[in-house]
């Protein structure tokens, strides 16, 4: 029993006015200043709280990227477009790359492999320039050049 006078002696234990049960309206009865009290007890036990974290930013829908074949080789200019496929002939690392695109169902522009082969693409051809290489892999797709891939495939 010492011991428990202790415990209270040491930890001021703060008392509230405790809501009371009316049997008449059969409900609780809270005192005006119960809720500040317990604020107020909080706020002295664990100091004031931090703000919410905001909330999480949109995760990007799979396909947000994604953009169909004939699409993505419809984004080289008319003169790159002719550099790419004489480069095709002449190139074997350009030429298995293009047929790698030329199989696969949809691309992913944002994707670490496609990077990769327009650097390729770039590392032969001088027609391909960089602002031309930025705008065909950071233009966001249109529902129209992704729409094979997001019905079939998403």
């Amino acid at each position: 029993m010492a011991w428990i006078l202790q415990i209270s002696k040491t930890f001021a234990v703060e008392t509230l006015d405790e809501p009371t049960y009316d049997e008449k309206r059969k409900g609780w009865k809270v005192g005006k200043d119960f809720y500040q009290d317990v604020e107020r007890s909080m706020e002295k036990k664990v100091g004031t709280l931090p703000p919410p974290p905001p909330p999480p930013a949109p995760q990007p829908e799979p396909w947000e990227w994604v953009i169909d074949t004939s699409a993505f080789l419809a984004r080289f200019p008319g003169a790159v477009l002719e550099d790419l496929f004489a480069e095709t002939k002449s190139n074997k690392a350009v030429n298995s790359i293009f047929e790698q695109i030329r199989l696969r169902p949809y691309l992913d522009l944002k994707s670490q492999w496609m990077t990769d082969a327009v650097a390729t693409f770039r590392a032969g051809m001088p027609s391909l320039t960089g602002p031309i290489a930025a705008s065909i892999l950071d233009t966001r797709p249109t529902d129209a050049e992704n729409v094979i891939a997001r019905k079939l495939y998403f």
